[in-house]
């Protein structure tokens, strides 16, 4: 069990800002200890409250991803003397399992975004019995049209505050009042990528903070003042219809006034700067097509990029060609007919990258992290190496499993465990099957492994990948740092020339910095 005096400063001083202030939003670097921090300053307040001023226990609402809330909270609180004594519900299982543990007395109640509107209607809109509220990858809230943040916040709602009777309360005009925001005494976040897409995605995590107080309490109005257009999506685009903040550009000094409108609520801390975490090493493992497929592919190319020269924004949202071409490089295509029990069917196209992965997997002869995208990737991964391990809804023996280093092949998704586990312990080598668009998953998938604890002194990205594919342009993508248009346009541009000059290796892109 480790000691307070453990801490590292810079955790001792968020920990501190947290206690000091009400409010308080940490843009934290992946692996620089945010669960340490967010349990040292519930301890504090802990004391503070209930020592000295002789108070009811103050509860605690800690909203996570699922697997964060099974693996991380409860383990990271007993490994420290000071936050051993912490008591956690997690409110999982069905409507009347979750409503027993909420009635049972603990500090945090642990919760992931998908059941926020469950707990709503089943305190009816009353959250008073928690105090404080702390969201674990705020990132997960950083679209304002989403129903989790409109539950969570109550913003936009239509629907009438009520009397004890059950009546709708109307003002001095008459007019009926909507229901409040939820306010709570203390309210924290924290993430390391709190701009996935986008500055604007700011707007929705400041939003449970203060309400609008700092960038203004309708989105329409910040996106106005800092964001200028900059295309329109086609009325028939609808499937990309609510996308629209990919279409605006940020105006001039609009980064720096946001900076200074939020630099009194927020914490920063960037690991590459401070030197705290190992470096990532990218490796490449290159594959060529037969010239018979790549015919195929080539057609099936050609289109998706006239599509996606028109309109850059499909790339990143699933465009249809764009992810067949994607299917396509990694090896198989979903088939519109489905079997005897629902389930979608594939054609496989070819096996490239199914024989490099098992001979990289010998060569390397390590514990692996094999990060896939599609159905039928983990499915022919499976097949194809019998040993390896899906990480599986209830993750807890599984991460335990592979820390301690008795998983050789370990199969995870980028969009349900690149948040919050802590895997450092059991491997340093990242293996990804084809490639992917998402930067933010990209970031925080690595950083499972470049973390504090991490024994290796450095964590290799290996990844396999189709020459002259889709999976040159979606890396490529990521060496931009982002999904937004502009600097997908350039990824784009960058690709389609090294596809005329011939040219299919990284350094063509240049090396990352993760």
């Amino acid at each position: 069990m480790r000691s307070e005096h453990a801490l590292r400063p810079y955790q001792c001083r968020a920990a501190y800002y947290i206690v000091a202030y009400d409010k308080c939003a940490g843009f934290i670097d992946m692996g620089l200890g945010k669960t340490a921090i967010g349990l040292t300053a519930i301890a504090d307040i802990k004391e503070i409250v209930e020592v000295e001023k002789k108070r009811k226990r103050f509860k605690w609402l800690i909203i996570a991803p699922i697997k964060v809330c099974e693996t991380v909270w409860r383990q990271e609180a007993r490994a420290w003397e000071h936050t051993a004594h912490l008591t956690f519900k997690l409110l999982r299982g069905n409507p009347k399992e979750r409503a027993f543990k909420l009635s049972r007395d603990a500090d945090c109640y642990l919760i992931n975004p998908e059941l926020i509107p469950w707990l709503q209607e089943y305190l009816r809109n009353d959250w008073s019995m928690f105090k404080g509220l702390i969201v674990d990858e705020s990132s997960l809230f950083k679209d304002n049209r989403s129903k989790r943040f409109r539950t969570l916040t109550n913003y936009g709602t239509t629907k009438a505050l009520k009397d004890k009777y059950g009546k709708a309360v109307r003002d001095a005009r008459g007019k009926i009042v909507p229901i409040p925001a939820h306010k709570f005494q203390r309210t924290v976040l924290f993430t390391g990528t709190p701009r996935p897409q986008s500055s604007m995605n700011l707007w929705s995590q400041l939003y449970i903070l203060d309400h609008g107080e700092r960038l203004h309490k309708k989105f329409d109005t910040f996106r106005t003042r800092f964001f200028t257009p900059t295309a329109r999506i086609n009325k028939h685009d609808r499937d990309y219809e609510e996308k629209k903040d990919e279409v605006y550009t940020m105006r001039e000094g609009a980064p720096e006034r946001i900076h200074e409108l939020i630099a009194d609520i927020t914490v920063e801390l960037n690991a590459v700067e401070m030197g705290l975490l190992p470096p990532i090493t990218p490796v490449f493992h290159y594959v060529e097509m037969p010239p018979d497929i790549k015919a195929r592919y080539d057609i099936l190319e050609r289109d998706a990029l006239i599509e996606l020269k028109e309109n850059p924004i499909i790339a990143v949202n699933g465009g249809v060609k764009t992810m067949l071409c994607w299917q396509f490089a990694n090896g198989a295509i979903y088939n519109t007919m489905v079997d005897a029990k629902g389930q979608r069917t594939w054609e496989v196209v070819h096996d490239l990258l199914l024989d490099e992965l098992q001979e990289v997997l010998e060569e390397l002869d390590q514990n692996v992290i094999i990060p896939y995208q599609f159905i039928h990737d983990y499915h022919r991964i499976s097949e194809k190496i019998p040993t390896a391990i899906k990480m599986p809804a209830k993750a807890e023996a599984v991460v335990n499993k592979w820390n301690a280093g008795n998983i050789k092949e370990l199969l995870i998704h980028p969009k349900s465990c690149s948040h919050g586990l802590n895997l450092q312990y059991g491997g340093y080598n990242v293996l990804w099957f084809g490639c992917l668009w998402s930067n933010e998953q990209f970031r925080q998938t690595l950083r499972r492994l470049a973390r504090p604890g991490q024994p290796h002194f450095t964590v290799y990205s290996h990844h396999i990948m189709v020459k002259g594919t889709v999976h040159e342009l979606q890396y490529a993508s990521l060496m931009e740092k982002g999904n937004s248009e502009a600097n997908f346009r350039k990824a784009l541009d960058t690709y389609q020339k090294a596809k005329e000059l011939g040219m299919y290796t990284h350094e063509f892109y240049g090396q990352a910095v993760l």
